[in-house]
């Protein structure tokens, strides 16, 4: 059961947007949406796909659940301790980490843009073990190639290789890019190289500028011109509005 006082700050955080997605009391929306993601049998699901295999080796299908297992081993070790929970999250998360380090260049090309995605558990480990050095030296690399995809004329990191239909392939960067940041910015504190924080804040900058919609939703894709940082096309590769 987690602590009162967990519970209390979760609901409070929760609540408002609760309350105005689906106008249900409080009581409510803890009860069917919130109280779920925490039960034993959410943990057991994960348990299970973590025990279904001892040398996970593909991506990123698997990439999100070793970071389910380091926050839940940092749930309770660290914010639930009195919870008793004796699984053994930690090592789960190594092991299911392993496949991510040191990929060849032909499977970091094939990455691409999803190398953010991919070095969140490094990251993790990092702050469980910050004297980590395998940790430590795949994000630094796993960053020196995101970094080679940043286009300082336009001011931010490529996404796709590759067109969309009638997209002509050019600077392309997605919205999900943001995600990436955290690694560069990680890399910037690891190796004192604020050329990384620099182009992030860039990459972040030109995502709210050229990204956003005067009511807040947002483009999904945004084509720049390489050349020139003109902005010859948004749309939604994924979604149907594809259009300015």
């Amino acid at each position: 059961m987690l602590s009162h006082a967990l519970t209390g700050l979760l609901t409070c955080l929760a609540l408002p947007l609760g309350l105005a997605l689906t106008e249900r009391s409080r009581t409510a929306y803890w009860t069917e949406l919130v109280a779920p993601l925490y039960s034993s049998e959410a943990n057991n699901k994960v348990l299970a796909t973590a025990q279904s295999s001892s040398n996970p080796s593909q991506w990123p299908e698997y990439t999100d659940q070793p970071t389910r297992l380091y926050l839940l081993h940092e749930r309770f070790s660290t914010l639930c301790p009195n919870d008793g929970d004796t699984t053994d999250w930690l090592s789960l998360a190594r092991t299911w980490s392993n496949g991510l380090y040191n990929p060849s260049q032909d499977v970091l090309a094939s990455w691409a843009h999803d190398v953010g995605f991919n070095s969140v558990p490094m990251m993790h480990e990092l702050r469980h073990n910050p004297a980590n050095e395998t940790a430590k030296n795949a994000v630094l690399a796993n960053a020196q190639y995101l970094a080679s995809r940043y286009l300082s004329v336009v001011g931010c990191t490529k996404s796709w290789d590759r067109g969309k239909g009638d997209f002509e392939v050019r600077h392309m960067q997605i919205i999900d890019n943001m995600m990436n940041l955290q690694l560069l910015l990680t890399a910037a504190d690891l190796s004192g190289n604020s050329t990384y924080r620099d182009m992030a804040t860039s990459h972040a900058n030109k995502t709210m500028q050229n990204h956003i919609r005067p009511d807040g939703s947002s483009y999904h894709v945004v084509n720049y011109d390489p050349t020139n940082q003109l902005l010859p096309q948004t749309r939604h590769a994924q979604l149907y509005r594809r259009t300015r």
